[in-house]
């Protein structure tokens, strides 16, 4: 079996705060920054975002993106990132590292080009995404010796490319 890879589109950091109910949490270290992660959304692993408190921040081009909490108030943060889990678990002690929805597919070639790949003899795939840590790809590279090639898509984007780099790392 052969799958094509179809492209996604453009996400807007905007949009994807404002679609959401937040809630936020200081950082242990300084408590001036902030975390802020959705309670409405079914991954909000994919969606963490970090209050540098800083007024230069170039966090979507320092853009002042509004962040509606769950306290009914709203919060306008200047240059926020988008962040990731696990810094937002050092930070807080808030775990939301096995909260990402993921795609994944393994097969022994790779074909097309580079705007359309197609995964050849395909040997593991999954219908839908699948909910737990980021980076699960590559346990299930190591459940599949025989697979030479992978595919990873996420909420923020896709990876593609050869099982060897993924292999023995856990």
């Amino acid at each position: 079996m052969n799958i094509k890879i179809k492209h996604g589109g453009m996400i807007s950091g905007m949009g994807e705060v404002a679609d959401r109910i937040w809630r936020c949490i200081p950082c242990k270290d300084n408590p001036k920054q902030r975390w802020f992660w959705p309670i409405n959304d079914p991954e909000p692993g994919a969606h963490v975002h970090f209050d540098p408190n800083d007024p230069t921040s170039k966090g979507y081009g320092g853009s002042t993106l509004d962040f509606h909490m769950e306290t009914r108030e709203t919060i306008s943060v200047k240059g926020p990132w988008h962040g990731n889990t696990d810094s937002m678990f050092r930070d807080t002690g808030i775990d939301l590292r096995d909260q990402h929805l993921t795609l994944v597919i393994l097969s022994k070639e790779i074909g097309g080009d580079f705007r359309n790949p197609e995964m050849v003899d395909v040997i593991y795939h999954e219908d839908k995404p699948v909910l737990g840590r980021f980076d699960r790809y590559k346990d299930i590279i190591q459940a599949h010796p025989e697979a030479n090639y992978y595919y990873m898509e996420s909420h923020g984007g896709s990876s593609i490319g050869p099982c060897g780099g993924c292999r023995n790392q856990g």
